[in-house]
């Protein structure tokens, strides 16, 4: 959250199985909306309730950076995000394991 405010980034986006890391993130009270990408219908029925989380539903997270490049052109096409905005990106280095959060990317919209 610290990162994405330096930055002034439009976006937070992260990719998670059980949703730890967006309620953790949400917890801080960020500016930016956080985007979450996530396989598991229950989990994105928990975040429903987070403060300021949308959670995405799509059929598997493996092949991470194109399902980040549609959730950011979705953000374009709902306003949240302009060409050249900045996008912070949460995620595990091994996809669709529980707990291996440990990367932090960031990135301009194009």
């Amino acid at each position: 959250v610290k990162t994405a405010d330096d930055l002034q980034a439009s976006l937070i986006l992260t990719a998670t199985e059980s949703g730890r890391t967006s309620r953790l993130m949400s917890k801080y009270k960020p500016g930016q909306p956080i985007y979450v990408v996530t396989q598991h219908e229950i989990t994105a029925r928990q975040l429903m309730i987070t403060r300021g989380v949308y959670p995405f539903i799509v059929g598997s997270i493996i092949g991470r950076e194109a399902i980040f490049k549609k959730v950011v052109s979705l953000a374009k096409e709902n306003g949240v995000l302009r060409s050249g905005d900045m996008v912070v990106s949460v995620f595990g280095n091994i996809e669709g394991v529980t707990g291996s959060t440990n990367n932090l990317k960031c990135f301009q919209a194009k």
